[in-house]
């Protein structure tokens, strides 16, 4: 009898695990198809057609990630589980109709434009990892303890009489330590200053690299106030074991020159605005006596798009996304994997006369024109002697075969 007993409520101890954790559940694999991608190092994972009712995707196969999810035949589901880490795509664009819940496991996931019917990509963007739920053929997806919509920036406006969406832009250095560039909603690292520990490791590994996005999603929330994320290092001890955003509140002062960063109600790290440049290194070039350092700084529009980078000493942000852009380029934005503000180019440095090397952000894809991701790849970049051309060389791979491939960018007046 006792053994029965234990048995009980050992099964009881089960059901209550197995039912209420949603990140505990199973891949329903029996309703999946799985293809290998990306040199057979990753999988694409979709829907049965002829299954339906619920669906858990997996993470994992075989020992090799999911990076990619096509929800293309969810026409008869009721409900979807996704992992986090693989982007989501939906190539027909409707079908989803009886889709009433969704549960995504992670707060980080790309989810292609329109992949699923109504406000759920905007509500998952405000509110992250959660289940959300709407009635069958509604439009609006609610998560489960609570969802409102993010209400419109504020328009609240600081001392200087700017509107506060550009109150931050500048150059941002903490003493003896980080320097942030902010353009817009985004600030990226122009210098990390000394480090330590785990952070010095992530430098180390290619983690955290000069020009990345170290602050995003920096929006208004009263007068001389900001939230957003600030990239942070995981860390088993000094082992640097990846980066994720963390929560971040930030304060201008009244004469918009420091700029205190919180985490709750705790203040972390303090910045001044920087108020000149460091001096150029002594190089100079062939036309104007100007430094070649910093003779690519300005603006430059892609030849045939409307799409602008802006280049401020080492590194080039987006600064305008046109709409006559390249297939994989406008697939790219309509994911989200490039947005206004992210960097295009880091690390540019002088190698010669007219002449610098870098990196370059490349679209990574698993289909033709089906935009999957991003990588840095090197780049190098020759700029014509009345410096109003800029040439950018960098590689594509297409069928395992990786070929040069080059861009004109003309300078901006």
């Amino acid at each position: 009898m006792k053994n029965f007993v234990r048995m009980v409520m050992l099964s009881a101890v089960l059901l209550t695990v197995g039912t209420g954790a949603v990140f505990a559940q199973q891949p329903t694999m029996d309703k999946i198809t799985l293809t290998l991608i990306n040199d057979s190092k990753a999988y694409r994972a979709e829907l049965d057609h002829a299954k339906s009712g619920a669906a858990v995707f997996p993470a994992t196969h075989n020992n090799l990630p999911v990076t990619a999810i096509m929800i293309d035949n969810l026409h008869q589901f009721t409900s979807i589980t996704i992992p986090a880490g693989p982007a989501i795509y939906n190539n027909v664009g409707f079908g989803c109709g009886r889709l009433t819940s969704v549960t995504f496991q992670g707060s980080d996931t790309k989810i292609q434009k329109g992949a699923f019917d109504g406000d759920l990509h905007i509500a998952y963007q405000a509110n992250g990892a959660g289940t959300y739920t709407r009635p069958a053929g509604g439009k609006t997806w609610t998560k489960q303890g609570g969802y409102a919509p993010p209400p419109p920036p504020p328009p609240e406006r600081d001392n200087g009489g700017k509107n506060q969406g550009n109150a931050l832009d500048g150059v941002w250095y903490s003493q003896g330590r980080a320097t942030v560039t902010i353009r817009g909603n985004v600030g990226v690292w122009t210098d990390f200053g000394p480090l330590g520990g785990a952070w010095q490791d992530a430098a180390n590994k290619g983690l955290l690299r000069i020009g990345d996005v170290g602050w995003r999603d920096i929006t208004s929330t009263g007068n001389l106030t900001w939230s957003g994320q600030q990239v942070w290092v995981l860390a088993n001890g000094n082992n640097a074991t990846g980066i994720a955003w963390k929560d971040r509140a930030w304060t201008l002062s009244g004469d918009g020159r420091t700029l205190t960063m919180r985490e709750g109600n705790r203040n972390l790290e303090t910045f001044t605005r920087r108020q000149s440049p460091p001096p150029p290194p002594p190089e100079r070039d062939n036309f104007g006596g100007k430094n070649q350092g910093n003779a690519l700084n300005g603006v430059w529009a892609a030849d045939g798009s409307s799409t602008w980078i802006t280049i401020s000493g080492n590194i080039g942000i987006f600064s305008a996304l046109g709409t006559n852009n390249k297939a994989l380029t406008q697939s790219a934005i309509d994911n989200g994997y490039i947005k206004l503000g992210d960097t295009k180019w880091r690390n540019i440095t002088k190698t010669g006369d007219l002449k610098w090397s870098g990196q370059n952000l490349s679209i990574k894809w698993d289909r033709p024109n089906v935009a999957s991701g991003t990588v840095w790849t090197d780049c190098s970049f020759i700029l014509s002697a009345d410096g109003q051309t800029l040439t950018f060389v960098g590689t594509k791979t297409e069928g395992g075969t990786t070929t040069a491939v080059a861009d004109t960018y003309t300078r901006k007046q």
